[in-house]
């Protein structure tokens, strides 16, 4: 709690102070190059930008409000399912799948191709070494938590895609283009 406190506070700080902090480069960052430098900068002016949408208190805390319930309804998600498999997993309490939800969320940051997705490495790790689970059913279980978590989401995009009339051909010269154009500016 002490650690979302200090992370909401430094959020709001950067928020009110966004225009200062994303100018220029601050001397302890002056060592990086100029192509770093402006990275960051760029990073920075975009992050700020992200979070120009919480205009007031009560927009932020509606918006944390919000972002808690839905982390509440992941991680439930994670724990029915776990729970629908029995065995090994079917035996995790509410809290290890919160656990797993983060190392999971975590794992995606960093595709690994030929051993699967991170998703599945970090929810295995998490389940064998901390709640020694299984490596088959942890295994099982991570697959499975995966695939209810993604097989709705690309369902509703390629229904989003027909609805939009937009098609794979489409999609493909549209990301050409802006390769064009980005190699252009290079």
């Amino acid at each position: 709690i002490v650690a979302a406190g200090l992370i909401i506070g430094v959020l709001m700080v950067f928020r009110l102070r966004a225009a200062e902090l994303t100018t220029g480069t601050p001397k302890m960052l002056r060592f990086l190059s100029a192509r770093w430098q402006e990275r960051l900068k760029q990073f920075l002016q975009s992050f700020a930008a992200g979070l120009e949408v919480v205009d007031n208190w009560r927009d932020f805390f509606f918006s944390v409000a919000t972002t808690v319930l839905l982390w509440i309804c992941n991680t439930s998600v994670f724990w029915l399912v776990l729970r629908g498999m029995g065995g090994d997993v079917g035996r995790l309490s509410w809290f290890a799948s919160a656990l797993i939800l983060v190392f999971s969320i975590l794992g995606m940051l960093a595709p690994l191709p030929g051993v699967g997705g991170g998703f599945q490495v970090l929810a295995i790790y998490v389940m064998t070494d901390f709640f020694a689970v299984s490596p088959e059913s942890a295994t099982a279980a991570s697959i499975m938590l995966w695939l209810v978590l993604a097989v709705p989401c690309v369902l509703l995009g390629l229904i989003l895609l027909v609805y939009e009339g937009l098609s794979f051909k489409k999609l493909e010269a549209m990301s050409e283009k802006s390769q064009t154009a980005a190699t252009e500016k290079v």
